[in-house]
């Protein structure tokens, strides 16, 4: 449960909606390839962009 309310909390921090992104991420999880998983975290596009950024 911890887990879960982790992921919809952080989703919820990023400006997403928990609900649209919980539905998307489980409707796109039985095909979605295993080496990119991360790609489904709940982090708006701005955040992972800046996150890249700073990864070099």
């Amino acid at each position: 449960a911890a887990a879960i309310q982790t992921l919809l909390g952080t989703a919820k921090l990023n400006g997403l909606n928990p609900a649209q992104w919980l539905a998307g991420t489980l409707e796109k999880l039985p095909t979605w390839p295993n080496s990119r998983i991360d790609e489904l975290l709940p982090f708006a596009p701005e955040a992972i962009e800046a996150l890249l950024k700073e990864c070099g």
